[in-house]
Parts: structure tokens; C-alpha cells; sequence
């Protein structure tokens, strides 16, 4: 997934870093946002409600940079596992157990935005943009068993209580805007972040190229030139 992630990556940033920025510094905006994020991992699936906060300076009327936090509630799903004994000669060797996880994340990006049609400060007509940034989600995983499980005699795939995790993530968006008047636009978005590293939590059923999310975004964008 990693590899994947940078073959995604770098025509992205050959396009955003390639352009050189000519004209004169343009101002910057101020973007917050209500979102719906959806964890697309099998047996790591759920949707979320959270926001977005993002700062972006732009360089040129078609290109600057960004920076946003984001924050989504936490979601509770459900996954029935198996407990297997370390003796075959104990008994009984398997036990079924549902696991239910509480996560939440956060998420931090840093990155490059670029107006495929119109500009920063465009006030005639929609634009459309893009962007690509690298970013670090911190997350936080709560498990509770439905049985007790003595875990000196039996391996369990996922561990119970809570604890952190975090994860490097490539960041990929498009998006469209349309200025209400008075340098305020109207912007809806979708973004992705997908894995960049993989750091294996005991935690988490799903480790591999976890957490894959995307998300769509709607918000006002306040510029300031």
C-alpha cells in the first residue's frame, strides 16, 4: 500500500511543485467545514461526523499552501472473533467472542493546493481545485470483550482496554467553490487519506493499510487579500 501511495503521490506533486509561482502574493483564507468521514477497511467499517479547519496561504491567485486540522466523533463498531488456546491440550480450544471498539481520530496535514479553473480570488464564476499533502492521524482505539478470556492460556487477535495509535498518512483532494459576495465562498470537497506507514497496534483488528478513509466536506471559505 505504501508503494501505491507514492504512485498516487507524485504526479500530484509533480503538478502542484512543477508550476512556478509568478505572480504576486494573493492573500489568505480561513476554512471551516462540517464533514462526513467513512473507514472503507473490512472489519474496520463505519461512518463518522466530524470538522475540519484549514488555513491556506495562497502564493499566487492558483497556488499556495495549506494547513488543517481535522476531528471526527468517536464511532463504536462490532467484530465476532476467535480466542485459540496455546495447548491443543486445553479446553476448549477455541472461544468466540464479539469485540466492540470505540475510535476516534485526528488528524493533522500539511500540503499544496492548486485552482484547476479560477483562482484564489476568483469572484466570476465557480472554480475548481486540488490538492496533495502529507499529514499524521492520531487515533484512539477502546475495546471491550463479551467474555472474559483468561489470556495466559488463550492468543487473542485484538487486546481489550485503550490506547493510542498513529499513522502517517498521504493526503488527496478535489474540490469546487462558488463566491457568495463579500470574499466568502461556498466549497464542497472529497478527500482521502490514505496510509503512508504502517505502525501494527494490538488494538486494532485491522492493521494492514488501516485506517483507508475518505471523506466529504462542506464549508465557507473566508478570504482575506
Amino acid at each position: 500500500m505504501r508503494k501505491y501511495g507514492i504512485t498516487i503521490m507524485l504526479p500530484w506533486l509533480a503538478l502542484f511543485t512543477g508550476r512556478a509561482v509568478q505572480a504576486q502574493y494573493a492573500g489568505f483564507s480561513i476554512s471551516p467545514d462540517i464533514g462526513l468521514l467513512r473507514s472503507f477497511r473490512p472489519q474496520q467499517q463505519f461512518s463518522a461526523i466530524g470538522s475540519t479547519i484549514q488555513v491556506q496561504f495562497h502564493l499566487a491567485p492558483k497556488d499556495g499552501a495549506y494547513a488543517w486540522f481535522s476531528y471526527y466523533q468517536p464511532r463504536k463498531l462490532s467484530n465476532e472473533l476467535l480466542a485459540t488456546a496455546k495447548s491443543s491440550s486445553t479446553s476448549p480450544y477455541e472461544i468466540p467472542f464479539r469485540n466492540t471498539s470505540e475510535l476516534r481520530f485526528r488528524q493533522i496535514s500539511l500540503g499544496w493546493r492548486h485552482y484547476l479553473k479560477g483562482a484564489a480570488n476568483n469572484e466570476n464564476s465557480w472554480n475548481l481545485y486540488a490538492s496533495a499533502g502529507f499529514g499524521l492521524l492520531f487515533g484512539k482505539a477502546i475495546n471491550t470483550r463479551s467474555v472474559a478470556i483468561d489470556t495466559s492460556q488463550y492468543t487473542v487477535p485484538v487486546l481489550e482496554g485503550r490506547s493510542g495509535f498513529k499513522r502517517l498518512t498521504f493526503d488527496l483532494g478535489l474540490g469546487g467553490e462558488y463566491d457568495l459576495g463579500g470574499s466568502l465562498f461556498l466549497f464542497l470537497d472529497v478527500k482521502s487519506w490514505i496510509p503512508a506507514s504502517n505502525y501494527p497496534s494490538p488494538y486494532l483488528v485491522v492493521n494492514t493499510n488501516a485506517p483507508l478513509t475518505g471523506m466529504v466536506n462542506i464549508g465557507i471559505r473566508v478570504y482575506f487579500d
